[in-house]
């Protein structure tokens, strides 16, 4: 029996936590979702063509209604959702590399090395 209520109880507080945490990416989504209808009848700033609102101002009272039920601790930062209508066109790139290889030494480096000296450093020690 306690076995039951501890599982029960476990659950409940996994579904609140998970209602938190998924709050906003859900109201998010219903923007998104409903972009078309909330644009033509709870749009706040039909008559002002020129704002460009497209029911951005519903999502934002949305939002602020959210943050408004959630603990005073987290009121004070001030966070803001942008919501970006944007989407890039995928660009292809190649990468090709330069392989030209030059060979071409100067008098200087060639009379460098010591005289008997392989230049070599990865041998064992001569004995």
């Amino acid at each position: 029996m306690q076995k039951l209520i501890r599982n029960s109880a476990s659950f409940y507080l996994l579904l609140l936590v998970l209602l938190k945490v998924l709050a906003v990416p859900v109201i998010c989504l219903h923007y998104q979702l409903n972009k078309a209808y909330i644009a033509a009848n709870l749009c706040e700033n039909k008559s002002k063509p020129v704002m460009h609102c497209n029911g951005k101002c519903h999502l934002r009272k949305q939002l602020a209604k959210t943050s408004e039920t959630s603990d005073p601790q987290s009121q004070k930062s001030s966070t803001s959702i942008s919501v970006m209508d944007y989407c890039e066109a995928i660009k292809n790139y190649s990468f090709t590399p330069d392989l030209t290889v030059h060979q071409t030494f100067e008098t200087w480096q060639l009379s460098n090395t010591a005289e008997g000296h392989s230049g070599n450093v990865f041998h064992p020690p001569i004995a």
